[in-house]
């Protein structure tokens, strides 16, 4: 009998004590008994923690079960549906690095868009992102439903290397570029965007959504943004942009190399009222001079889209003027700018 029960006890310690790996999605469980959290796998739902466990692992797992993410771990069986909660680890999905972690979501994300998992990519989805996009809360169901029945099928996905983490109060964010051959009701279809990633718990878990900061080719302006003016001189390209967002106006007068602008006036965009003007005259005879002025300071920032060229005045005196090289775009539509709220001046 000694034997027997030795034997079994050797036996659940065999089948209990070992580490066990998981993999699957944080919920939450023991309601019964107050609450906690467990991992819903193919094979089942194991216990994790209740509520009034490990504290720091607690809020982990609540972080995990809100964005929805996949996560694998491991942790000491202690029955068969159970892992002791203080054992429970994260050894390849969750670090104490927000760039470990940006980098293993990235991977997870990659691999649900090359399976033509829509439930995983929803997941991945910043939900807050698309709101904004489309005016409404996303209707997670009617946006599966949709992308099931689209035909859409990705062949190929290639993620560049993540920018450098930037920290915004509370949240954090980067930039990947993202690149990807998708079938559409047979046709190929080449995509290439840049990725917005975002973290609102430290860097634990991360989000994506799609980008709005590529630039208009050839400008300083980005896609979001309508292009008032640009101009390339061959070195340098001066822009003004301005938004297509009527309950947030701005307007911007941007100078330098591409993606790297050295000017930007005025520094905040939205206070254009007192430093931007934009005039088209007649300047005797059949001659015309239609632009825009921003002042800095002393400075005096001018565009002339009729004569194709750009000026610097300080205090009144030209210290710069500079000749448009290739192609000029211009937008500058004096009836709009005036509705849009920048002082004008006409012959009228």
């Amino acid at each position: 009998m000694k034997k027997v029960l030795l034997m079994s006890g050797l036996l659940c310690v065999s089948l209990f004590g070992k580490e066990l790996t998981l993999s699957g999605n944080i919920i939450t469980t023991h309601n019964e008994a107050g609450g906690g959290y467990g991992i819903q796998t193919q094979k089942g739902v194991y216990g994790l923690c209740y509520m009034w466990d490990n504290e720091a692992l607690v809020n982990k797992l609540q972080k995990l079960e809100e964005s929805g993410q996949p996560v694998k771990l491991s942790g000491n069986q202690i029955d068969k549906w159970s892992l002791d909660c203080d054992s429970i680890k994260f050894p390849d999905s969750v670090s104490s690095k927000p760039t470990d972690n940006l980098n293993n979501s990235i991977k997870e994300y990659t691999k649900c868009l090359l399976n033509n998992d829509f439930e995983c990519q929803i997941k991945f989805m910043d939900k807050e992102a698309m709101k904004k996009v489309l005016g409404e809360e996303v209707n997670e169901t009617a946006l599966l439903q949709q992308l099931k029945s689209s035909g859409i099928q990705v062949t190929n996905v290639k993620m560049g290397t993540p920018s450098k983490i930037v920290k915004n109060g509370s949240v954090l964010s980067s930039k990947v570029t993202y690149s990807a051959i998708v079938k559409v009701q047979g046709e190929k279809i080449e995509q290439k965007e840049n990725l917005n990633a975002i973290s609102k718990d430290d860097g634990l878990t991360w989000l994506f959504s799609q980008s709005n900061d590529s630039n208009v080719e050839g400008t300083h302006c980005k896609e979001n943004e309508d292009v008032v003016f640009s101009c390339d001189t061959g070195k340098k390209v001066v822009s003004v942009c301005s938004s297509k967002n009527q309950s947030n106006k701005y307007i911007q007068y941007r100078f330098g190399k591409l993606d790297n602008p050295e000017a930007l006036i005025p520094k905040n965009p939205t206070e254009f009222y007192n430093s931007v003007s934009a005039f088209h005259l007649n300047v005797g005879g059949t001659a015309e001079a239609k632009g825009l002025e921003f002042t800095n300071g002393d400075y005096l920032y001018g565009i002339n889209s009729i004569n194709n060229y750009f000026y610097v005045r300080k205090n009144g005196k030209d210290i710069a003027e500079l000749s448009c090289k290739k192609d000029m775009i211009d937008n500058i539509d004096i009836e709009y700018l005036k509705a849009f709220g920048v002082k004008t001046e006409t012959d009228e």
